[in-house]
């Protein structure tokens, strides 16, 4: 980043990641596991979600400390963990109305997460419903709907910090 201010960036977006705990690729390896390794108002894995949270806490600090540096730079860090969250626990009010929460996979292959990796998105009768009512395409992608509910949430709020339209 450092490099794109010195070159005369104006405007950095640094997104986080997402929370590891709730991809369904991960989560559906997982499935097995002790109930107690999950987190029950989310249902997402709790020690890789708290893996991803501490890297964006470390990555959001970083990006803080950057702009002391460079205050004629905007910096914007731009968060996914906290979307995606938000998703899982309000999937009607985010318009994910498939009937399955938004751990669901839509392009997938059974299984409690609709994922299976042998079903790739694009074989025969591997999409189920329409896309725009879920938030997980393919087990690791969010869907349009979903990235449009994240990019919406980076450009007004709450989502980015500051939001990128400001």
């Amino acid at each position: 980043m450092q490099k794109l201010i010195n070159e005369g960036a104006g405007t950095l977006v640094v997104p986080g990641i997402l929370p590891t705990g709730c991809i369904p690729i991960v989560l559906s390896q997982a499935h097995n596991a002790p109930k107690e390794e999950f987190d029950p108002k989310t249902g997402c894995l709790i020690k890789p979600n708290d893996f991803s949270s501490y890297h964006n806490n470390l990555l959001h600090q970083a990006v803080q400390q950057l702009q002391s540096k460079y205050p004629q730079a905007k910096l914007i860090y731009a968060e996914y963990f906290e979307a995606v969250v938000d998703f899982i626990l309000d999937p009607i009010g985010h318009g994910f109305t498939n009937g399955h929460g938004a751990l669901q996979v839509c392009c997938g292959g059974g299984g409690p997460y609709n994922y299976n990796s042998s079903a790739g998105c694009g074989s025969p009768g591997s999409t189920v419903g329409d896309p725009a009512t879920y938030a997980n395409w393919d087990g690791i992608h969010l869907t349009e709907a979903g990235f449009q509910q994240v990019a919406n949430g980076w450009l007004h709020g709450p989502y980015a910090s500051p939001p990128i339209v400001s």
